[in-house]
């Protein structure tokens, strides 16, 4: 999907469809993290970021330990 910048107000923003807003159950003044992948914005609501498990952090270290452990020792 392609969006332009639009001015709104004194700062600059973007309309996000209804389709999305649906999709990933928005509410109006829902409070977004925004971040970036180092491409691009990455958005998404910003209680998800306190309800991910830790086990799921724990799969994502071990991931990166077990395909990039050796440099990472290097490192130290």
């Amino acid at each position: 999907m392609r969006k332009k910048l639009a001015v709104m107000g004194s700062s600059m923003g973007i309309v996000i469809d209804k389709p999305i807003i649906e999709l990933l159950k928005l509410q109006n003044e829902v409070e977004l993290k925004i971040t970036d992948d180092g491409k691009g914005l990455v958005i998404y609501p910003a209680e998800e970021e306190v309800k991910t498990p830790r086990k799921s952090l724990k799969a994502s270290l071990d991931k990166v330990n077990k395909k990039h452990g050796k440099v990472l020792k290097r490192l130290r």
